[in-house]
């Protein structure tokens, strides 16, 4: 069981500035009082601490950085090494707390002994980044009595996220679990066809027991497969095959599809499974009056004797006796001639042609006319339906836009994207960090259909656009003037008030500005001199007596 996170923190020493070379006692730091032999040797103690630890360096639970001399310089831009020490300087952490507290002591290195020069403390928050490329470097900027400019990365190891770096995930696709890991969050993403916390359970898609007509469902990675019995077919096995569409039955017998089978209803003088089997019609001795009998395809033929006529021979003479018209035409007999009736789809004197219906007639949409006999069908391409091909199949019906609206054309259909989704489905997202639409030094977070930016300090807005104006909440005390930076703010303070707000009120009696031993009261902005007896003026340097 995973207990801890995992993450760093880059710290980067951009420049120092002592102003005047002094140490905290306000003495040069080489020299004695006002003078001054050379620039300050400076050494730095590095300390990062709880939000709400105290201001030394000697606790220090996210580490301690304590470099060696950096000599001569009151003003110091730093490179890859400060006093012996990597810049930046790298610091682990288990768990992220939302904030530190940044101590920084000073000291001045002498041969004699070390001169204490100044502490610096603020308190950093941030939220890490996912992993060390896309953590933002911020520059922050820690100021006392001397100034110090840092840059500042935090961010989660590989495989750890949130805002504590305390969300472990992996991905994988093996016997412990099947998914992904979100790149904002650090939560599983089951690979298709798995689910469960750990993504190791298999889905069952046959559950709901897709296929149809005694069909064998079979599961498979996010879908399933139907084996389907002779006689169907589909994704379900939904659709009957119709046997009788290649024509088996013969001799113009009538097809009648079944199951996974077809009947053939066979004309006269016809037998078999496929009506191709001729009946001897004579064995039954149909012929009458001695007459011969000659056994025929579908039928049989008398010859008869002088004098007889007829089918059988068995009536007078009759030129449809000797059955003229071919297939079911009806014979009309006339005076010494006869005539055929044909079905429709037949034509010719004796109704022995087929008529095709396909030579003045053409399906619509892409269709192939196909005659057959006495008729014809149309077999309409994919999309098409109906007799004549007429009818568009609307495949809007299945709903094949992902993230969009469907709109049906004749043959087709188009997807009609919502904003932030593309290609013919609407099932790929747009990247709009691509574009870069964020200000400055945000980092931009791509979503499904949008995205989001994640603002530096003192910047706000949708696209961190809005520098915010720190002086809004009146932080400079004693009518000082206030003026906005970025994710800071100065106070230009009135005469007798100083600090970073003008909150600490300058005792303007330390420098004994009144004269002859009278009492000096301070008072904000200013001071007050109480004369002795026979002494007046501002501090009190006029003596009547003289």
């Amino acid at each position: 069981q995973l207990c801890e996170g995992s993450g760093h923190i880059s710290l980067t020493m951009v420049r120092y500035y002592n102003p005047g070379g002094r140490g905290r006692n306000g003495h040069p730091c080489d020299g004695k009082f006002f003078f001054s032999g050379s620039d300050c040797d400076h050494r730095f103690t590095i300390c990062l601490d709880q939000s709400n630890g105290p201001n030394n360096v000697y606790r220090c639970p996210y580490g301690r950085k304590s470099t060696g001399e950096v000599s001569n310089n009151n003003n110091n831009y730093f490179g890859g090494n400060v006093g012996g020490v990597a810049n930046p300087m790298i610091f682990p952490f288990a768990l992220w707390p939302g904030g530190i507290k940044i101590k920084v002591e000073v000291w001045d290195v002498d041969d004699n002994s070390d001169d204490y020069v100044d502490f610096l403390a603020a308190i950093y928050r941030t939220i890490p980044g996912f992993n060390v490329t896309s953590a933002s470097l911020v520059p922050y900027t820690l100021s006392s009595r001397t100034t110090l400019w840092l840059r500042l990365k935090v961010y989660c190891d590989q495989d750890y996220y949130g805002e504590n770096c305390a969300t472990f995930c992996q991905s994988r696709d093996d016997r412990f679990g099947h998914y992904t890991c979100d790149p904002n969050t650090g939560s599983k993403i089951c690979l298709k066809g798995w689910q469960g916390t750990l993504c190791h359970v298999q889905i069952d898609n046959c559950l709901s027991s897709p296929c149809v007509n005694s069909a064998t469902c079979v599961n498979s990675h996010g879908g399933f497969l139907c084996v389907c019995a002779d006689g169907f077919n589909g994704t379900r096995c939904e659709i009957d095959l119709d046997e009788c569409r290649s024509s088996p039955c013969q001799n113009n017998a009538t097809c009648t599809d079944l199951i996974n089978g077809f009947h053939c209803t066979c004309l006269n003088g016809f037998s078999g499974k496929t009506c191709l089997e001729n009946i001897n019609d004579c064995l039954l001795i149909p012929c009458k009056n001695n007459a011969t009998c000659t056994d025929l395809i579908g039928g049989f033929k008398c010859q008869c004797r002088g004098g007889w006529s007829g089918m059988h021979c068995d009536v007078n003479i009759d030129e449809c006796s000797s059955s003229p018209c071919h297939g079911n035409a009806t014979c009309v007999d006339d005076i010494d001639s006869f005539r055929c009736m044909c079905p429709r789809g037949i034509t010719g004197r004796l109704c022995d042609s087929d008529v095709n219906e396909c030579r003045n007639f053409s399906c619509g949409n892409g269709g192939t006319c196909v005659n057959t006999v006495g008729s014809f069908y149309c077999a309409c391409p994919v999309a098409w339906i109906g007799e004549t091909c007429e009818i568009d199949v609307n495949e809007c019906d299945d709903n094949p836009c992902i993230n969009g609206k469907c709109t049906n054309l004749e043959g087709d259909f188009y997807c009609n994207c919502s904003k932030g989704w593309i290609c013919a489905l609407c099932d790929v997202d747009v990247d709009e960090c691509v574009s870069s639409p964020c200000f400055g030094s945000a980092t931009c977070v791509n979503s499904n259909g949008s995205f989001s930016c994640v603002c530096p300090p003192g910047y706000s807005g949708k696209v961190c656009e809005q520098n915010i104006n720190e002086c809004n909440s009146n932080p400079c005390l004693h009518n000082s003037t206030c003026s906005d930076g970025v994710n800071n703010f100065h106070c230009a303070c009135q005469s007798g008030f100083s600090g970073k707000r003008c909150e600490n009120n300058i005792d303007e009696c330390i420098s004994n500005p009144c004269q002859h031993q009278s009492t000096c009261i301070d008072t904000f902005g200013s001071f007050e001199c109480l004369c002795p007896q026979g002494i007046h003026g501002t501090v009190c340097e006029v003596d009547e007596n003289e």
